[in-house]
């Protein structure tokens, strides 16, 4: 699967509806399932060509000895994803929509909005929100 391709939705359409189980085709479905979140990555804007060529793309990761499998990492809030790159320069700060049942809490950071996603984010889903020189 492909984030973001629940097109036009950015966010829960029926709030109040979020936890009442909905009959569908048979099958019962929560709505929360649809619930779409803003997140927001931070990469080196040497990544920006790729990035605009091929979107998001899962990477492993190597934190001195936890090692990450495949995934993009983000936060819920602009302030935490920036706060990985505090005192760095040259960096882009990328927004996109995904369903929420798809963030994975990253386990070892103390930072609550911290997630990683496995799936990639085509390059059409993305926006550039700033770039910190």
């Amino acid at each position: 699967m492909i984030l973001g391709e629940l097109p036009g939705i950015k966010k829960l359409l029926v709030p109040s509806e979020v936890n009442r189980p909905r009959k569908l085709i048979g099958k019962q479905i929560s709505l929360d399932r649809l619930e779409v979140v803003q997140v927001f990555h931070v990469t080196p804007i040497k990544n920006r060509e790729s990035i605009l060529e091929y979107g998001l793309l899962p990477k492993s990761k190597l934190e001195g000895i936890i090692t990450y499998p495949p995934a993009i990492f983000v936060a819920t809030t602009y302030r935490e994803a920036a706060f990985d790159y505090v005192n760095h320069t040259e960096v882009d700060v990328w927004t996109f929509y995904l369903p929420k049942h798809l963030l994975c809490p990253d386990e070892f950071t103390d930072f609550t909005n911290h997630y990683y996603v496995k799936q990639p984010v085509p390059y059409y889903k993305l926006t550039l929100l700033e770039t910190i020189l």
